[in-house]
């Protein structure tokens, strides 16, 4: 009887999700299987979710540019708690650019805008803009500019 109800759940999970790609236009997108997509979400296409928890609150937005690189166990979340006031919220537009690689255990709180190229390190709590070509590395987060200097070549390895 338990296996059954398990089935149910799985097809009727895969149903919403084929049903959300359709409504929402996703293109080419590659949403992982226990995703948790809610609110104004726009998803760019040849983006690829693994998992995670994408929430956008009743009058914010998420945008997501394409070819994204979305890692397991990421938080982006428009609508959050204020610490000053736990009985207010903030609801704030979420902009992530094209290109981007979001590591794992990543949270991205409102308001926050990712350039596009940017590289999002692993166990990262974004806490403010990320512009284009940088990377945010750590948990009180720093930025390092990527150029191609920066990048180690094939020569450098020895």
């Amino acid at each position: 009887m338990v296996l059954g109800k398990i089935c149910a759940y799985i097809v009727t999970k895969a149903e919403y999700y084929r049903k959300m790609k359709k409504e929402k236009a996703y293109e080419n997108v590659s949403i992982g299987k226990d995703c948790v997509i809610k609110g104004n979400v726009e998803i760019g296409a040849g983006t690829n979710v693994n998992f995670a928890y994408i929430i956008a609150g009743p009058t914010s937005k998420i945008q997501i540019g394409k070819k994204c690189q979305i890692s397991y166990n990421v938080h982006i979340r428009a609508h959050s708690k204020k610490v000053s006031d736990l009985h207010s919220y903030i609801d704030e537009d979420i902009i992530i650019g094209d290109n981007v690689w979001i590591g794992v255990n990543v949270f991205i709180k409102p308001g926050i805008t990712i350039g596009d190229n940017a590289v999002i390190g692993a166990n990262t709590v974004v806490t403010k803009d990320v512009p284009e070509r940088n990377l945010a590395i750590g948990g009180e987060m720093r930025l390092v500019p990527i150029t191609d200097k920066s990048r180690a070549t094939s020569s450098d390895v020895s």
